[in-house]
């Protein structure tokens, strides 16, 4: 099991509403309260390995990731 299962498969027990980006479950690296950690850099990693240039993927996760509320579920990003 990959280590990002373990905290969804927590998370589900915890609280089944908890947020995270989609697609990018392999960036969840805890959980803090009733919310996801997600690690920017593993996000960027993605963004990266999809086409875009560090650069395209520090701006696209800064604005449409990390500047997304989502409710008081949003996840937590760890720079």
């Amino acid at each position: 099991m990959f280590r990002y299962q373990y905290y969804m498969e927590a998370m589900r027990k915890r609280n089944p509403k908890a947020l995270y980006p989609t697609g990018f479950e392999s960036a969840i690296v805890g959980i803090k309260g009733k919310r996801f950690i997600l690690s920017r850099e593993k996000i960027l990693k993605v963004l990266m390995r999809d086409g875009m240039t560090r650069e395209e993927a520090r701006e696209y996760h800064d604005f449409n990731i990390e500047g997304a509320y989502m409710g008081k579920y949003t996840p937590i990003y760890r720079h």
